[in-house]
């Protein structure tokens, strides 16, 4: 599916229903490969599509709700079928755009093939059924902003520690630093935080913090606190076009290493890159220029900071498989394939490491994702 990607599809102003379905035609069909191979029986496991963020926008974009949905039937290539095994719920805050987003996606003649129609939750016997799916041993990709309301707060705290369960978060600063400020004892947001709530609440209310600041420290506080849960978040920032505001931030969260990877690659074609090849992770932000080869101490990744981070990790990754040091690494980090495979070749031609055929053991020099990483003693 990434061959439908625009590249310079968040270069214009787009409302969130766009975006959240630019994204997910991208990565879902990656989503669903993966958590049905690792399933013991791949044919049998049920899917869960959740949409929390159901409002479909403006009626110019009346097709956008569709487009997901319709992407499982038309490119699903090798993994036909999987709309038999796909159940999809639908909800927003807004009786109004949800009913809005039923008459469009109900009026796709295409759907008519899902065996399990999709669900609008209007009523508290809907949201039932929806408690029942997740009650069973189905994998499940819930799209939601955490902080958006009661319902999507409450969801998102009680399916946390749910397993095979993975989150796209479209995160709107706003209103994660309003759930922050007004968090009580028991809130979805101070079960979420923990102990670490108070100290947050305390430099939201300094006057002497700049706003941005606040933000970096709120998305900072949001993914440090995942691996209380067993979890991680890789985010893409999107920025509003020509100003240095936030849009929303994509937060993919999961305890799959290998998901993550995907993710960040999917989103690789959108983002912007400094000019050392590092892509940044976010678009319509503002590489810092790299006027001179040392400026690249100043910056917080840098091609150059991953060599010499790599040089140090003979303990970590010796002996190690590419792909694996890759999705043991990454986390956390903006680096992309291509600057792990630049990388060893770089300490390579130093001496430092050499390439191993995972299959003959013997020493090669075109370094591919399969070999193995040795390091020289």
């Amino acid at each position: 599916m990434t061959a439908n990607i625009q590249k310079d599809f968040f270069k214009q102003p787009r409302h969130l229903s766009a975006a959240k379905a630019e994204l997910l035609q991208a990565f879902l069909l990656h989503w669903v490969a993966a958590v049905t191979s690792s399933a013991p029986v791949p044919s049998t496991v049920d899917l869960l599509l959740i949409d929390f963020l159901a409002n479909p926008g403006p009626d110019e974009l009346s097709e956008v709700p569709a487009l997901v949905l319709k992407s499982i039937f038309l490119e699903s290539g090798p993994r036909r079928g999987v709309e038999r095994r796909l159940s999809a719920f639908f909800y927003d805050a807004s009786k109004v755009a949800l009913q809005r987003t039923k008459l469009f996606i109900e009026a796709v003649p295409l759907l008519e093939e899902l065996p399990r129609p999709p669900l609008f939750l209007q009523t508290p016997q809907e949201h039932a059924l929806l408690q029942e799916s997740l009650a069973a041993p189905n994998s499940a990709l819930i799209i939601l902003d955490p902080f958006a309301g009661k319902v999507s707060q409450e969801l998102w705290i009680n399916t946390l520690n749910r397993p095979d369960t993975h989150f796209l978060v479209l995160l709107e600063p706003s209103k994660l630093k309003a759930a922050v400020k007004s968090a009580v004892a028991g809130s979805p947001a101070q079960q979420f935080f923990g102990e670490t709530l108070p100290a947050l609440q305390g430099k939201m209310t300094n006057p002497g913090t700049p706003s941005a600041k606040k933000e970096r420290l709120l998305v900072d506080a949001f993914l440090g606190r995942l691996a209380f849960f067993d979890l991680a978040g890789t985010k893409f920032r999107v920025n509003l076009p020509g100003k240095d505001a936030t849009h929303f931030y994509a937060v993919f969260v999961s305890a799959q290493e290998g998901l993550h990877g995907q993710f960040k690659e999917t989103l690789l074609p959108y983002s912007d890159v400094q000019e050392d090849g590092v892509p940044l992770m976010g678009v319509n932000l503002k590489p810092l220029k790299l006027l001179v080869p040392e400026y690249h101490q100043y910056l917080e990744f840098s091609q150059h900071k991953l060599v010499e981070d790599l040089r140090t990790r003979a303990t970590d990754f010796h002996n190690q498989p590419l792909e694996k040091i890759y999705l043991r690494h990454h986390l956390g980090t903006p680096y992309s394939k291509p600057n792990y495979k630049l990388a060893y070749e770089t300490l390579k031609a130093e001496g430092a490491v050499t390439f191993q055929n995972p299959k003959t053991a013997q020493l090669i020099h075109k370094l591919t994702f399969d070999c193995r990483i040795k390091y020289v003693k």
